[in-house]
């Protein structure tokens, strides 16, 4: 039947959509032709803030919206004990960095994000660059890594490389393992509205609050 208001970028695992007066939570497709259907066009990724950039939340968010990515889940956490950083890193252990990175991924809160695009995970690996800042900067001057990154280590935003990347780094972080960042003592409630979230002005909302 139709649905007001409902358009087919709505449609995909995790959604939440208001149908008549009803909110609905999207967890499964309802048959193999549907799921073929929807997959081809509504990639998932796993895409995180790193500590470097904890001020540039906003600006980063707000750049992820104008890239044409929904933002379907969002959670800031800390990699709060050794084991989280060394299992979410855990194909770069043994390498001479993995130490200097498990740490630096310890020193400051962290913003996790599950998005959502047509090839989702290649459209974001070109969105945020190189690895390495200095090779985005002269590469990919726009890239998020040349725009907010320092280094090779402090290079601002993290991006799944592949399906099977995004299924254990998504599971890790948006696990009960990963705790909120809310410590419900001098703090307040902001609520952005669903308008804001629909007309993809989120990210200028945060980095305003940051400000």
């Amino acid at each position: 039947m139709a649905a007001p208001g409902i358009s087919l970028s709505d449609l995909y695992i995790g959604s939440i959509i208001n149908v008549y007066s009803r909110q609905l939570k999207l967890v499964e497709y309802g048959n193999l032709f549907t799921r073929q259907q929807f997959e081809s066009t509504s990639e998932r990724t796993f895409a995180m803030v790193k500590p470097d950039c904890y001020t540039q939340t906003g600006k980063i968010i707000d750049a992820i919206y104008q890239n044409g990515f929904t933002i379907s889940k969002l959670k800031m956490s800390k990699f709060t004990q050794a084991q989280h950083a060394d299992n979410f890193y855990s194909e770069h252990r043994g390498k001479p960095f993995f130490s200097d990175l498990c740490a630096f991924m310890q020193s400051d809160v962290v913003t996790g994000m599950e998005l959502v695009a047509d090839n989702a995970i290649g459209k974001f690996r070109d969105v945020i660059g190189p690895t390495d800042t200095n090779e985005a900067k002269n590469s990919c001057p726009n890239s998020l890594r040349a725009v907010f990154g320092t280094d090779n280590l402090r290079n601002a935003v993290h991006g799944s490389g592949s399906a099977s990347e995004f299924s254990n780094e998504c599971g890790q972080f948006f696990s009960r393992s990963f705790a909120p960042t809310a410590a419900f003592n001098n703090c307040t409630t902001a609520i952005i509205k669903p308008h804001i979230i629909k007309e993809g002005h989120a990210g200028k909302v945060i980095d305003m609050i940051l400000q």
